[in-house]
């Protein structure tokens, strides 16, 4: 049995700002996209998020980003991993086993941050994750700290506040997949949506969500039809008998039997593997005596009927 967990990698999607704010602002519309590879149910993933901005936008204080219930994080995984301790993370100095992703970041004014995700600590009950960024100054090395909240739906939300008041036009945060990965997609397929909150440093709000779709999902069971049914030729002969023929959606056990019109009483009956697509049974109402029969065929909990008639 595989245990599951919600993601501890929660904080992998936030917004992060590094730049400086401008003077004026445009509307404040922070957007979030994600992506996981691959897409199939079950399977472990790696995520990538982006949020973006405009340049002229306040900057972020706080971002929430809630994780549609279902993704998950496999449990015996962690075993593969060390944890960052809060010291470690602000000397920058995390153990290479505890990184789980990679992020970049485009800042107004500043040259490109590139980065590690690593994993944090639970001792306060949070789990934590820290992104330790840097663009080759050593001075304007950034470390964000991100904290997992478990929602009572079962989902969780990453929480990242009191960002620097900069403004980061593209953030992309990497979680690496298989095979040392974390993540797992929902165990069941559609449509799943990821929800990022976002304030601003002057209090201004703004929402965005982003789907991902899950599929690989073996295909609904075709339901049972039975068609076609027909007994050929209607007048037949005691010597030869005639064909029933019908159509099944798919295999099935098939049972015909064969009655006298007004009568209960079965004369003649037949059991089979029926296959899906055409059936023929050959010699329906030999030997019969002259008169009016119905053929009744039952597939699963369906029942046809046809006429046959014995000439003399």
């Amino acid at each position: 049995m595989r245990l599951r967990f919600r993601p501890i990698a929660a904080a992998l999607i936030a917004a992060l700002v590094l730049a400086i704010a401008p003077a004026a602002h445009a509307a404040y519309a922070p957007k979030l996209a994600v992506t996981v590879k691959p897409s199939t149910t079950k399977a472990p993933i790696e995520l990538i998020s982006t949020v973006t901005q405009d340049a002229s936008e306040e900057a972020n204080k706080k971002v929430v980003v809630h994780f549609p219930v279902g993704l998950t994080f496999d449990l015996f995984q962690l075993p593969k991993f060390s944890n960052c301790t809060e010291q470690q993370a602000t000397s920058k100095a995390c153990p290479d086993a505890s990184q789980i992703g990679t992020a970049h970041a485009t800042v107004v004014g500043l040259a490109a941050f590139d980065g590690k995700v690593y994993l944090g600590d639970a001792t306060s009950g949070s789990p934590l994750i820290w992104v330790i960024l840097s663009n080759g100054i050593a001075p304007l090395d950034q470390v964000i700290k991100g904290v997992t909240v478990f929602r009572p739906d079962g989902g969780l939300d990453n929480i990242f506040d009191n960002l620097p008041n900069s403004t980061t036009t593209s953030f992309i945060l990497d979680i690496q997949g298989p095979p040392q990965y974390l993540l797992e997609n929902p165990d069941a397929c559609g449509t799943f949506n990821f929800v990022g909150e976002f304030t601003s440093q002057n209090g201004s709000k703004a929402t965005s969500t982003s789907p991902i779709n899950v599929d690989g999902c073996p295909p609904p069971p075709t339901k049972l039809t039975l068609t076609g049914l027909r007994v050929a030729p209607a007048n037949a002969s005691a010597k030869k008998g005639a064909t029933l023929s019908f159509k099944l959606s798919k295999a099935a056990r098939v049972r015909v039997a064969v009655h006298k019109k007004g009568s209960s009483r079965v004369l003649q009956r037949a059991s089979f593997s029926g296959k899906a697509g055409a059936n023929k049974v050959t010699g329906i109402g030999k030997r019969l005596k002259p008169g009016s029969y119905l053929v009744d065929v039952r597939a699963g909990s369906i029942k046809r009927s046809a006429g046959l008639k014995i000439k003399r």
